[in-house]
């Protein structure tokens, strides 16, 4: 008679529980490690989607080392799991950032953008410029609590106004 004993798992491959993707065309290297102290028993480890808005593929859900591809933006769940009679699991959180489409209405005397806030965290920027110049170099963050959707006084005086979005979340 033996006592089966659980399996000992560890996470390589990201180093942190959260991860960042900056879009669905980047691949996550997924690595763990998984040791059987029950020999008898058959271990089998298995990577895993627990949760998520579209669909992980994985190069090899079955091997230590494997790739996983995001079909869609949003915060997944990922799980790695050792098997051998007894089960040790640890969990992984995945978001992947989708570039959101910055839309803007003109009301009378103002402009109003929105964007998706479903995924990330964006910080609204702007510059001003005199008329005739264009786009440069001095952009400006919003300062205070910017709502979304925002509303900005349009001043034909006062020249150009352009307005995007930077990521600050990871």
């Amino acid at each position: 008679s033996f006592q089966l004993g659980v399996p000992i798992i560890n996470l390589i491959a990201p180093t942190t529980n959260t991860v960042y993707l900056n879009s669905t065309n980047q691949t996550l290297l997924l690595s763990a490690t998984a040791s059987n102290p029950t020999p008898a028993n058959a271990m089998t480890t298995v990577w895993s989607q627990t949760d998520g808005p579209g669909d992980v593929t994985f190069g090899d859900p079955n091997a230590l080392i494997t790739t996983a591809n995001f079909s869609a933006g949003g915060t997944y769940g990922i799980a790695f799991t050792a098997n051998n009679g007894l089960t040790a699991s640890t969990n992984l959180t995945v978001v992947v950032i989708t570039r959101p489409k910055l839309s803007f209405q003109l009301l009378p005397g103002a402009v109003q953008l929105s964007w998706p806030s479903d995924v990330g965290r964006w910080q609204l920027q702007f510059q001003t410029n005199p008329p005739a110049t264009g786009l440069g170099t001095n952009w400006q963050n919003l300062s205070g609590v910017v709502s979304n959707p925002f509303v900005a006084p349009i001043d034909s005086v006062a020249g150009s106004a352009f307005y995007r979005l930077l990521l600050i979340n990871n």
